[in-house]
């Protein structure tokens, strides 16, 4: 847009530096970035309360840009909501902050919202709205006008709802429960005036406890088995261990499938089983140190892609380890083993190349697009004459004889632009004089820092100027 390449950027957040260069229709969208706590966290009531606390944020997310300038704040930063809301439920965290109804409609969606709540106020409130470039006053005016007449509409609720879920109704659970209570006071209150039917009442009471009774017994299975199922759906392995202290050990209590799948076990043949009995490499991996110091710490800790081998099973492992408030252990990690793998064998490939590469009969020389040397071989330094450090850059182009420069250049650019092979035969001049007839072919290669340029030169001539 700053180069009048775009008209307009639909849903853009608004801020000052922006105005510079734009201008915005009205509100299409506001939503406050607040911090979320476990249902009965009493020390944290807003952002001053997070100095020295774990709080959990996901990546790219503007909470990150918003808290990590912040000293005293240990920042976790996960991958998705999903994993940074565990963490919040099982005690990993202290705080989680991301933008509310995002999270609110996660939780409805999950049956949880009686295990978290918002405290303090929001830190942030994101305004969006659509950027019009500078000069498009009629472009703008109609864009207002039509985001006037579609805010409020029914398809943009249907839009609303679809990302961030029906308003909570005035009649929740809690309320309905806090009504119900002060109506049960007022029943008690009147059968202090109505003592011929105190027995009565007494039994209807008796009764109605039973049954709510009943109702909280159902109600934490539902979210014991909501809580089973988002353990059970996560991608990435997770192990819990209850530490022996008499002994040093951890004893397996629980893990999910994607545990058995990378450890080719089943949960109910090692739960309750010592760590070292099943995993007999587990102290040669590093691991159980580590849980030692998080154990006695408290303090996650990650351990770095390691290889694990016992007499079972080999492959390596990444683990974030956390302590559970309840003082367990618990282990997130992933199979990194065919990635490594791949890592090897790249550099393995890579340093066969180049072995290839500085023993070959023909010269050999690297270049980006631009024609700026990257890498020459032996060979290639005898026929120009250069040293490697000479021929980085642009020195290599002093090999080529001057009646030859332009042509070559021309040639090279046209090659390139066009992503064609290039060939073509011309001279190298060295400075002692000695000039070598060569034919240099290239082809481009994609690699990571952009496209390489490989060009091959065979002699078959020499003379003097």
């Amino acid at each position: 847009m700053q180069s009048g390449r775009a008209d307009l950027i639909p849903n853009l957040g608004i801020i000052e530096q922006r105005k510079a260069f734009c201008t915005f229709t009205a509100l299409v969208e506001t939503f406050p970035v607040s911090i979320f706590v476990r249902k009965h966290s009493k020390d944290i009531e807003g952002l001053a309360d997070l100095m020295g606390r774990q709080v959990a944020v996901v990546r790219l997310n503007v909470a990150v840009y918003l808290l990590q300038e912040r000293e005293g704040i240990g920042l976790q930063i996960f991958d998705d909501v999903s994993q940074a809301l565990f963490a919040l439920l099982s005690g990993q965290v202290d705080a989680l902050v991301y933008p509310e109804p995002v999270l609110l409609k996660m939780a409805r969606d999950s049956g949880i919202t009686d295990r978290i709540k918002i405290v303090g106020e929001p830190l942030i409130e994101i305004k969006r709205a659509i950027a019009v470039g500078k000069g498009n006053p009629e472009l703008l005016a109609r864009l207002d006008r039509a985001v006037g007449r579609f805010v409020g509409s029914s398809e943009y609720k249907q839009i609303y709802i679809k990302w961030y879920g029906k308003p909570q109704p005035f009649l929740t659970v809690s309320r309905v429960f806090l009504v119900m209570s002060g109506l049960l006071l007022l029943i008690f209150a009147a059968m202090g005036l109505w003592r011929y039917r105190s027995v009565v009442s007494l039994n209807l009471q008796l009764v109605e406890n039973i049954a709510g009774h009943k109702k909280v017994q159902e109600a934490l299975k539902t979210s014991e088995e909501r809580y089973r199922t988002m353990f059970e759906s996560m991608n990435n392995a997770i192990a819990v261990y209850e530490v022996r202290d008499d002994e040093g050990d951890f004893i397996i209590r629980d893990m999910n499938r994607a545990a058995e799948k990378i450890e080719k076990v089943k949960r109910e043949e090692v739960i309750g089983k010592s760590l070292l009995q099943v995993f007999r490499g587990a102290e040669d991996f590093g691991i159980v140190e580590v849980f030692k110091r998080v154990y006695k710490t408290g303090q996650p800790e990650l351990h770095p892609a390691s290889l694990y081998r016992d007499y079972r099973i080999t492959g390596w492992r990444e683990n974030k380890v956390y302590k559970l408030p309840s003082g367990e252990i618990v282990a997130i990690y992933e199979d990194v083993t065919e990635q490594k793998l791949t890592e090897n064998a790249f550099r393995e490939s890579k340093k066969r190349y180049h072995t290839l590469a500085r023993i070959s009969p023909v010269g050999i020389f690297y270049t980006n697009a631009e024609g700026r040397c990257l890498d020459v071989n032996e060979r290639w330094c005898e026929l120009a004459g250069l040293t490697p450090q000479e021929a980085y850059g642009e020195g290599w182009t002093r090999a080529i004889h001057p009646d030859d420069r332009e042509r070559v250049f021309t040639e090279w650019e046209r090659a390139a632009k066009a992503n064609l092979p290039f060939k073509s035969g011309y001279r190298f001049q060295r400075p002692d004089g000695l000039v070598t007839l060569v034919f240099g072919q290239a082809v481009a290669e994609e690699e990571d820092s952009g496209k390489v340029y490989k060009i091959h030169w065979n002699d078959y001539r020499h003379y003097r100027a």
